[in-house]
């Protein structure tokens, strides 16, 4: 009986090509959307799930508030010999610090040394690491002692098949010297596996904590809080977070005991494991990559739930108008002895075949969104049809669009009365008003989410144009930015400088710590004066850089002058925003007063007008500009006649820097690039948006262009009868157009405040942003008219100038 619905619902699907078609196209890009949102979903929240009582492990992080405000992923490195004393509630405590990136040498015998700069992610722990997250399985090495003295080290399987090659055993190697950073040399002591599911610990060398001091880390220390010393705590069964306040607040009044003068207060508080990779506040570890933001994940799930919506709402609109088609045929199964439930499961049957047609579509399709959003989704990820979550995603999909798409078709249809049915009777007035008003409110529906995503995208595409062509407040264009290796000697920054300046391409070259705008920045405490004699805290941005620097960069100094180029004179410049802070009326009333950074004194000797020195998410910090004489960054300015020819200069760059620094890879930005990177989020934002706007306009006219053909195919006759009255072409393009087009205007009248309301939400992150003005609605009301009217009048023209005489012959 199944396999005959199946055949029946295949014959009635190719004797309605064109309407099977438009709903096996709108239900392919529906699914193949909803189905990669659903693996995306599935990719990011299945990050470090597999860890044993991973519900129990938090990581400890720094909130400061006053003077300084803002949180900070890691702990001073104190804080964890005191959890292990004083944390009644704790099972396990570990410790570790990342070491960032690192220069690693493999010494062979007989053989010259290998060096390693890439993919190395160094840690300084103890064995309590593995002992926490116990995913690590040891292949080589005794995980009590591997760790326990000085100078040792632990590789992961995929670092050592790096270093020593697959050939080579891992007890063999065990005892190898393994140098970092060209002087601290190590003992290779085990090797662990790699962690078996996906996870955010990609560290690959672990070196013994007894080594810290080597990499300047100061243990049991309570004066810094850095990123990169994470502490981690795995809380006893049955212990809440809220249960350790107490235990926090000790926490706290211990570092305070170090801290009495500082000007800000420090709360410590625990981050759950399952947040790690969520966090956009807190980060990951450094140089881990971005979040995954859990908000973005929703909204993109939800416009992807929408847009299969809105196509299986294609499927519902055009089978309950293609009613009175089936009514004969249903007539005749009930006449027959067909149950209303039989006929029922015949129309499930279709429901659930399309889906599944288009399920197959929508792989390739899927296949191809992966690819088309390389840059938004990870390179792990991947569609892998062997994995059983994948198929019963996609199962599961097409199940649910079947039914929900078939259920009111079938119910409705189902119920008609045979006798009705086989004279084409099959609607009282109020079932026909009821079938009219549901196609008309899911018209609506799709219309309005459409044009929602018009406005919005829009929105976006405008505020992105204008974060790019707002003043900064200094010169950005034609500067490459060049870093300089760290601990290298100053005499090799000097010849690189020299063999650049000769360089007929570039025509300035300045020093720095940090161009006017970056990716990071250094800030710290300055106290200051106001008229009254009151004491002023002030958290303030600092550049460092030679005399140059404002000059190189044309940045407007607009009362005073530059500091000399004199460490000692203690001497700043300070930009309107910190003048404004302390209380001066204009920037010529700051020169020659003093602000304090500590224990030392400097003189604010000229103000220079504000600079954007974050991106436009932010306002204008206060901000200090000092005098250094070795900044680890070199500028480049590049005339005219470069910037025509950048590849060329930078290639010339390259070969200077390869003669200065032959062990070290350049690292160079330009300017202009790195200040477009700051919004490269929105773009991949606003990429995906315009993509599901697209879909969206062209699911909802593939729906209406099959609603406009059916209504041309029942108005035939009418058609005929006014054409030989003497109707115009334009007045059945009229006629035909109006009750469509009036649908599309209420579509945008709801629209409206939805796209206002959401546009007003995501211009909440910035601090500098346009205002979403009555044009936008327009235009995007005025384009989805269009988009619709082009959809209506392409039919309603057609059955305007066919010949009447056929229409009236139509039986």
């Amino acid at each position: 009986m199944f396999f005959n619905y199946i055949k029946i619902a295949w014959r009635n699907i190719l004797r309605k090509k064109m309407f099977a078609f438009i709903n096996v196209i709108g239900l392919a890009v529906g699914i193949s959307t909803c189905f990669v949102m659903l693996l995306m979903i599935d990719f990011e929240n299945g990050f470090d799930r597999a860890h044993v009582a991973g519900d129990r492990i938090y990581r400890i992080y720094s909130s400061f508030s006053g003077a300084f405000t803002g949180t900070n992923r890691g702990t001073v490195t104190g804080a964890g010999p005191y959890i292990r004393d004083n944390f009644t509630q704790v099972e396990k405590v570990t410790q570790f610090f990342d070491m960032g990136g690192n220069k690693v040498t493999i010494g062979k015998p007989d053989a010259e040394p290998v060096i390693f700069r890439d993919g190395i992610k160094a840690v300084v722990t103890d064995s309590s690491f593995f002992d926490m997250f116990s995913a690590y399985q040891w292949i080589a090495g005794d995980p009590k002692t591997s760790l326990n003295g000085i100078n040792q080290v632990v590789l992961t399987e995929t670092a050592f098949r790096k270093y020593f090659g697959n050939e080579v055993s891992f007890a063999d190697q065990l005892g190898t010297t393994i140098t970092y950073r060209d002087s601290i040399a190590t003992t290779l002591t085990g090797v662990v596996k790699d962690i078996p599911f996906r996870t955010d610990f990609k560290f690959t060398d672990f070196i013994s904590v007894a080594t810290a001091e080597k990499f300047m880390v100061r243990l049991n220390d309570w004066r810094g809080t850095n990123s990169g010393h994470q502490t981690f705590i795995q809380l006893k069964p049955g212990t809440t977070p809220s249960d350790m306040t107490p235990m926090l607040a000790g926490l706290q009044a211990k570092y305070k005991e170090t801290h009495a003068e500082n000007e800000f207060q420090i709360e410590y508080l625990l981050q759950p494991l399952s947040d790690l990779h969520f966090n956009p506040e807190l980060g990951i570890f450094n140089s881990a990559g971005d979040v995954a933001n859990k908000s973005t994940l929703k909204i993109f799930a939800l416009v992807a739930l929408l847009i299969l919506s809105i196509a299986a709402i294609n499927y519902i609109n055009l089978e309950t108008a293609q009613a009175t088609r089936r009514a004969k045929e249903i007539g005749i199964r009930k006449v027959l002895g067909s149950s209303r439930a039989n006929l029922v499961l015949q129309f499930l049957s279709e429901s659930l075949l399309l889906p599944l047609v288009a399920a197959a579509l929508a792989l390739p399709l899927s296949q191809f969104a992966l690819l088309f959003f390389d840059d938004f989704v990870s390179p792990d990820m991947s569609l892998n049809l062997t994995d059983p979550a994948t198929i019963g995603y996609l199962a599961g999909l097409v199940l649910a669009v079947g039914l929900a798409a078939g259920v009111y078709p079938a119910f409705v249809l189902s119920k008609f009365l045979p006798v009705k049915a086989l004279k084409s009777q099959i609607y009282t007035e109020k079932g026909k008003s009821i079938s009219v008003i549901l196609r008309k409110t899911l018209t609506i529906f799709q219309f309005t989410f459409s044009q929602i995503l018009i406005a919005c995208c829009l929105l976006m595409i405008w505020q992105i144009n204008f974060l790019s062509d707002k003043e900064l407040g200094f010169k950005k264009d034609e500067i490459v930015v060049v870093s300089t290796p760290w601990r290298e000697s100053e005499t090799k920054k000097e010849r690189l400088l020299n063999e650049l300046s000769s360089l007929p391409e570039i025509s300035a070259i300045s020093v720095h710590d940090d161009p006017p705008s970056s990716d990071g920045w250094s800030s710290d405490i300055f106290k200051s004066y106001n008229k009254e004699g009151n004491e002023l805290i002030h958290d303030v941005h600092m550049k460092r850089g030679r005399v140059d620097y404002l000059s190189f960069y044309e940045i407007e100094m607009i009362a005073g002058r530059l500091y000399l180029p004199n460490d000692s004179l203690k001497e700043v410049v300070i930009n309107e925003k910190f003048a404004g802070d302390m209380g001066f009326q204009t920037p010529q009333d700051a020169v020659n007063r003093q602000v304090s950074r500590g224990d030392k004194k400097y003189t604010i000797v000229g103000v220079v007008k504000n600079f954007h020195n974050r991106s436009l998410h932010s306002e204008i910090d206060p901000m200090v500009i000092v005098y250094k004489e070795d900044g680890g960054d070199i500028a480049l300015k590049l005339d005219a006649g470069g910037l025509a020819e950048a590849d060329a200069v930078v290639d010339k760059i390259k070969a200077v820097w390869e003669g200065v620094y032959p062990d070290h890879p350049i690292r160079y930005q330009f300017l202009d690039e790195l200040v477009n990177n700051f919004y490269e989020s929105e773009r991949r934002t606003v990429k995906l948006a315009s993509t599901a706007t697209i879909i969206a306009i062209i699911i909802s006219c593939l729906g209406l262009f099959g609603l406009v053909s059916f209504s041309t195919i029942q108005r035939t006759k009418e058609i005929g009868i006014r054409k030989v009255l003497g109707a115009s072409v334009g007045s059945i393009v009229k006629l035909m157009s109006r009750d469509f087009l009036t649908l599309v205007v209420i579509a945008s009248l709801v629209a409206a405040p939805v796209a206002y309301w959401l546009g007003m939400k995501w211009l909440e992150d910035f601090a500098y942003s346009i205002e979403p003005g009555v044009l936008l609605f327009l235009l995007t009301g005025v384009v989805a008219l269009l988009i619709a009217f082009a959809t209506v009048a392409q039919q309603a023209f057609k059955a305007a100038t066919e010949n009447p005489v056929n229409a009236l012959r139509n039986e």
